[in-house]
């Protein structure tokens, strides 16, 4: 199954970002998706000023970006950071460089774990 979001999202939006307690949201984690967790993550990493500066040449914004300060993203970058840091299962993957090259680095990376996985 391939998707394009999971509970990180919830984890460093709601514990970063808004600093709800940890235990809380491993609990409702637990409760809603018990041991369902993807194999591979591949977070694409960018700071948050860059974020925010392609959202708005993008022209349209979410209720998030429209309401949330600088700071909010700040804290939900260095949690999904702290997350990703601790788990073999996530890459971070340098989404500041060219389309292309992050395409590459996705597709490389992707391919060295089926490699390894034997897929």
């Amino acid at each position: 199954m391939i998707n394009d979001r999971h509970d990180l999202s919830s984890q460093a939006y709601q514990g970063g970002g808004r600093r709800i307690n940890d235990e809380k949201i491993k609990f409702l984690k637990k409760f809603f998706l018990n041991d369902c967790k993807p194999d591979l993550t591949f977070y694409l990493d960018v700071s948050p000023e860059i974020g925010l500066k392609r959202v708005y040449q993008r022209g349209e914004l979410d209720r998030i970006e429209e309401n949330e300060s600088l700071n909010f993203f700040i804290r939900t970058r260095q949690k999904y950071l702290d997350i990703v840091n601790q788990k073999q299962s996530m890459l971070l993957i340098d989404a500041t460089q060219p389309f292309k090259k992050v395409v590459f680095s996705v597709k490389k990376e992707l391919k060295k774990w089926m490699i390894k996985m034997k897929i």
